[in-house]
């Protein structure tokens, strides 16, 4: 019996892999995920993510940190390192300075609309650069070389994402084989937080004075570091709330009560002279990076702006996106044109590339499954009009002007008419002219081009996304003819 809540969150942690999985290649929407929603409330307002937000930290106020241990894909593939490579756990020193601290600059950056530190330490984060950076795009290659033949997918593979993945990987693979989820319990922010609500929360778990023979077998399965059985604490703070330890114990020495209790011993509140300077602290640390992100340019490194690239409709501007976006890569692993791509060497930000695609004018996909707000959701409608960059001609390298061969590509597989083939006189063929009142940047006209490398149409960069003219209502407001003139406005 002791045993069936253990194996009830491994059943409920796989669904949620699944699930993920699912998400992560567009099958199904994406879980909500606790970080992200924090996130996007902050960045956006938006009702459903405050709701989700509200939702984690409510059940973890009345139950405990379950989402660490069921929920968060990263900490389930903490779960799966830790099974794999046998690390025995033992009580571990309680990082609270250091995990308050990260939690401080976190909320401060985020509050002052910068996530450089969530994008460091947010968790889902992280497990999104390993799955849609590595996992994803090696499946498909490998899918792609055996000539699976169900196997649809063409997920771009890039050098810089998939290092990024695998870079991302083994510094959880070392931490796990260090000190198992000392990530989730000293690291991590959202365990953090979730960790101030748990401990103060309704429903405890506690080591029992009737029951506990105090042998250690608790301390030993617990991945947490949090049972002292010396001391007779449990650290409900850091409880990931995984049942390892219920499922060892044989004389049920570990129990659930609400609030506190003679018989039963949970972590002790101690008067502490030097708490109140510690809270004091970390006000000033939440302030400071406050101020320093209101302060700081966004999208900049060192005072070095990020280098312009073409951002995701919906974005908005550089600026606001490369001071939202997390890298989680959930964009990436689900554009239907593999225009986007993670970071690399140039572009420190998800960016788009017409090298490799051309951004899909009937998807909005990217905008609708972004969990942080950096892009922000738009009606398939308003993205078929949200101009992302100007497409520019080059002559000089166009074939139907410097061979006087008739082309056109570009002209036919522009969305929104922006592009028309015209001949001057003393042409030999027509040559594209663009209007760019119509023109959205979505590189339709750049990525059929027959010249390489460097192609005759390119897209170049806008500080901020805009709505294009809507061609319909453009092309009748051209062909209506002018009204004749009359004296009737002296009357």
């Amino acid at each position: 019996m002791s045993r069936i809540a253990r194996r009830l969150r491994i059943l409920v942690a796989a669904i949620v892999c699944v699930l993920a999985s699912l998400g992560f290649v567009g099958i199904i929407p994406m879980l909500p995920q606790a970080g992200t929603s924090m996130l996007n409330a902050v960045a956006t307002g938006a009702a459903a993510a405050l709701i989700a937000a509200l939702l984690f930290v409510a059940f973890t106020y009345l139950f405990g940190r379950f989402y660490c241990a069921a929920l968060c894909p990263l900490g389930i593939l903490q779960d799966f390192i830790g099974w794999i490579s046998r690390k025995r756990n033992g009580t571990r020193k309680n990082l609270r300075m250091l995990r308050y601290a990260i939690l401080a600059l976190a909320a401060g950056f985020a509050l002052a609309g910068w996530v450089v530190v969530a994008r460091m330490v947010e968790p889902f984060s992280l497990f999104g650069r390993i799955f849609g950076g590595l996992a994803l795009p090696g499946f498909s290659l490998t899918m792609q070389e055996l000539g699976v033949s169900w196997w649809t997918g063409a997920y771009t593979a890039t050098t810089a994402g998939m290092g990024f993945g695998a870079a991302t990987l083994l510094l959880l693979i070392v931490l796990v084989w260090w000190r198992h989820r000392i990530f989730c319990t000293s690291i991590c922010p959202v365990g953090t937080l979730l960790g101030l609500f748990a401990k103060y929360g309704v429903f405890k778990m506690a080591l029992s004075d009737s029951t506990c023979v105090h042998c250690g077998k608790c301390a030993k399965a617990c991945p947490a570091g949090c049972i002292d059985v010396k001391a007779e604490t449990l650290d409900n703070e850091r409880c990931l709330r995984c049942m390892n330890c219920i499922a060892v114990c044989r004389t049920r020495g570990i129990v659930w009560h609400r609030g506190a209790s003679k018989n039963r011993k949970h972590a002790k509140l101690t008067a502490d002279p030097t708490r109140r300077g510690f809270l004091l602290g970390m006000i000033g640390t939440t302030l400071a990076s406050f101020g320093l992100g209101r302060g700081l340019k966004p999208g900049s490194a060192k005072g070095v702006p990020a280098r312009p690239a073409i951002y995701p409709p919906g974005a908005g501007s550089a600026e606001r996106f490369t001071s939202k976006c997390t890298a989680c890569l959930l964009c990436v692993a689900n554009c239907r044109g593999n225009v986007l791509l993670p970071p690399d060497s140039r572009n420190r930000f998800v960016h788009l590339d017409y090298a490799v695609g051309m951004c899909e004018f009937n998807c909005n996909a990217c905008s609708q499954v972004c969990p942080t707000g950096a892009i922000r959701p738009l009606a398939l409608e308003k993205k078929k009009l949200c101009r992302i960059g100007m497409a520019v001609f080059h002559p000089d390298v166009c074939i139907a002007v410097v061979e006087g061969t008739a082309c056109g590509a570009c002209a036919e597989h522009c969305p929104t008419g922006a592009l028309r083939m015209v001949q001057e006189p003393g042409d030999p063929c027509p040559a594209p002219v663009l209007n760019e009142d119509l023109c959205i940047g979505c590189g339709n006209c750049s990525h059929p081009c027959p010249v390489t490398p460097v192609t005759a149409m390119t897209i170049s960069p806008i500080p901020i996304q805009v709505e294009a003219e809507d061609p319909q209502t453009y092309f009748k407001k051209q062909a209506a003819p002018l009204a004749p003139e009359t004296d009737d406005w002296l009357l």
